[in-house]
């Protein structure tokens, strides 16, 4: 079965995006992901599901500030054993 490419939307802040539909919003850092390997990228996830919303940063402490500054709620969570090794961390908002 083929996996199906999703196109990015490219966001320059956290302000831009209404998380107010998902029922457990939360982003994920990844550092330099296969599609984008040159940069650290954050994604939004609806549960446990990807959506296409992404910021991108040279690192991830440019993200951590931008998300923690977006939503004063948030526990952020470390990779874990058993995580893609490129996950730095999720945010659960």
């Amino acid at each position: 079965m083929e996996k199906k490419s999703v196109k990015n939307k490219v966001i320059h802040s956290f302000s831009e995006v209404d998380l107010t539909a998902i029922a457990i919003p939360a982003i994920a850092i990844y550092k330099y992901p296969k599609d984008i390997p040159d940069k650290y990228v954050a994604r939004v996830y609806a549960c446990s599901n990807p959506t296409n919303v992404i910021m991108l940063a040279d690192s991830a402490e440019e993200l951590r500030k931008e998300i923690e500054d977006t939503y004063e709620m948030n526990i952020w969570f470390d990779r874990m054993e058993g995580d893609p090794k490129n996950l730095v961390g999720v945010y659960i908002l």
